[in-house]
């Protein structure tokens, strides 16, 4: 079922703003289908003369402007829901405690700079076991002394065995 949010319009120039058009998912999610994606995912619109995300813009319908500082945060994890009863409001750090605490941050060879791979991981942990210098090993891999200790003492790629 489909439902609508109409949006006043709040400039003269320009066309009329688009009404909110969103959908309610089993999980409770409303799920906006009539704005286009910011790069995260999540919809944004046009007011008063910027890009804001839909949330956001229901938000301070709702509650006025967001205290410098603050994020609002999905308790859902679904950057596509404007439902309110789904954010809260805390720091960038709640946001980045809440995305390690729910296990959605790049790890391995999923983060955008990394140079290794998982089977790379387990050649230097092997290479490391039967004698190779880490500097040795770093040239051989083309990355930093400190990358190859960071592998080596479990500080990254934790996650391989």
């Amino acid at each position: 079922m489909e439902n609508i949010i109409d949006v006043p319009r709040t400039d003269r120039r320009g066309p009329a703003p688009k009404p909110i058009k969103y959908f309610i998912d089993i999980n409770g999610c409303w799920n906006c289908f009539s704005h286009g994606r910011h790069t995260f995912g999540y919809p944004q619109m046009r007011y008063r003369g910027k890009m804001i995300l839909v949330m956001k813009y229901l938000w301070m319908q709702e509650h006025g402007c967001l205290d410098h500082g603050l994020v609002m945060r999905h308790t859902c994890d679904n950057p596509n829901c404007i439902n309110l009863d789904h954010i809260i409001i805390g720091s960038r750090y709640d946001n980045v405690r809440d995305m390690v605490d729910r296990n959605r941050q790049a790890i391995g060879e999923s983060v955008w700079s990394s140079k290794l791979c998982e089977k790379d991981i387990v050649v230097i942990r092997e290479l490391h076991r039967s004698g190779l210098s880490s500097p040795k090993i770093a040239e051989k891999y083309n990355v930093y002394k400190s990358t190859i200790l960071r592998v080596i003492n479990g500080k990254t790629w934790s996650h391989v065995g």
